[in-house]
């Protein structure tokens, strides 16, 4: 019996947990070494101590009502403050045995130590509320569904829009089989582990709202479990861009209007002429205004009202010139890239091709032979690159193209200057080629459509 005693006390001093002995009148009789690092004094004092000298006054006297009227009916658990040697109490769980093993009115105290997770669970509280009143301002439709895809979470927003859907799968929320197939499709994709980032409409008081829309998976690093979404009200923002693009589109259809104008104008005055250089000037200025013309024609015609396809334009500018030339069989071969170019670049590179093209017409091409014009577009490191060549007979030897007299050359010498770019004109024995080359940075491929 003294051995099992002796395992038992060895247990008790090396436990986590606080031990104390106390008669029934409430003087400690022994207590463990947890007890003493609970208060911070040494053993020897505790055990000439009372209750009030290890528990708060509260915890003290309602220990000593229980121990005083305490019957056999098992041990008694409450919560309360053990003192520190600073003064601070410790919040802690105290359970109360009677001593029935030696049948003497002694007790029990089992201490255990509450303060840490009391401080956790204060810490997890005040986030929870952090976490609560940030869902609630947010400006826009806040949720968070489990990896069942139930919802878990939602702001007032949300509520708003839905009803209360905690508890619920996306096909509890909603009977629009459209909707629920836009949602279930983007849930799914973020439960596998994607961002989903989208677009989505909805009619709202008889009203049809535009909302973009995220969601990203909640992952540790071997599972996801749940997912963040969220919608934001992006319709003022629509009808503001579509309002601009109203706008825009009226003005292209204006400038394009007006540049008809001065077309008929210019018609009318070069139908005075009456000598073939006059006609010739009239021609090339013709020309320039339509190459101008065109590129507002095609902005007026598509959604984007910034950007032009410039494969698609400089092969129309192209087909109009030399379909505006029947006495010469004309050939162009492309090999133009789909990018897009935007407007301040494209009205630039309109007039370059324009004149280049028109020159190779004038001086290049012959009645009597098959005429052969090769037309390129490409980005190539870093840069735009724009080769245009004829199998001509060339420059007279001697000419030197950047120092040429020509309008049409300086004007193309001053616009690649514009547009930061650089130009090389190469003759031979048998035709003649520029290369254009420019900084891409705000040039982009077109989209595959």
């Amino acid at each position: 019996m003294m051995a099992d005693i002796s395992i038992y006390r060895q247990f008790l001093e090396h436990c986590d947990n606080g031990f104390v002995e106390i008669t029934k009148q409430g003087r400690v009789v022994s207590a463990n070494k947890a007890v003493s690092e609970l208060c911070g004094r040494d053993i020897d004092e505790i055990c000439s101590g009372t209750l009030q000298d290890i528990f708060e006054q509260d915890t003290a006297e309602e220990i000593a009502a229980i121990i005083s009227e305490k019957p056999d009916d098992g041990p008694a658990v409450l919560n309360g403050n053990i003192l520190q040697d600073d003064g601070d109490p410790r919040w802690s769980e105290i359970t109360i045995f009677r001593d029935d093993v030696s049948g003497s009115s002694q007790f029990w105290l089992l201490i255990k130590n509450k303060a840490f997770r009391k401080e956790i669970e204060q810490k997890l509280h005040e986030r929870e509320l952090i976490l609560h009143t940030t869902l609630e301002s947010l400006p826009f439709d806040f949720w968070i569904n489990d990896n069942e895809n139930r919802n878990y979470m939602q702001n007032s927003y949300s509520r708003e829009l839905w009803g209360d859907a905690k508890g619920k799968h996306p096909s509890e929320t909603t009977s629009d089989e459209e909707i629920l197939a836009q949602w279930l499709d983007a849930t799914e994709r973020a439960l596998n582990g994607e961002v989903y980032r989208g677009e989505i409409s909805y009619i709202i008081d008889g009203r049809k709202k535009y909302f973009k829309n995220i969601l990203a998976p909640i992952k540790d690093d071997e599972r996801t479990f749940g997912i963040l979404g969220m919608n934001i009200d992006i319709t003022d923002l629509k009808d503001a861009l579509n309002a601009r693009d109203m706008l825009l589109r009226e003005i292209h259809h204006r400038v394009k209007n007006n540049l008809q104008m001065v077309l008929s104008i210019i018609n009318l005055e070069a139908s005075t002429c009456r000598h073939s250089e006059d006609e010739a000037f009239f021609d090339d200025l013709i020309s320039r205004v339509e190459a101008i013309l065109l590129i507002h024609d095609k902005l007026y015609r598509t959604n984007n009202n910034n950007i032009v396809h410039a494969s698609d334009y400089f092969r129309d500018l192209i087909d109009h010139l030399v379909a505006g030339v029947t006495s010469k069989n004309i050939q162009v071969v492309y090999e133009l890239e789909d990018v897009d170019i935007e407007i301040e670049k494209i009205i630039l590179l309109g007039l370059i091709v324009n004149e280049l093209v028109t020159n190779s017409i004038k001086y290049a091409s012959a009645p009597e032979r098959e005429n052969l014009m090769f037309v390129s577009l490409e980005q190539k490191a870093g840069e735009m690159q724009i080769v245009i060549s004829d199998n001509g007979p060339g420059l007279p030897d001697g000419l030197d193209p950047s120092c040429s007299c020509s309008l049409g050359l300086k004007m193309v010498n001053v616009l690649v200057d514009q547009l930061g770019g650089r130009i090389e004109m190469n003759n031979a024995a048998e035709g003649f080629s520029v290369f254009i080359r420019f900084p891409i940075s705000q040039e982009k491929e077109r989209p595959s459509e």
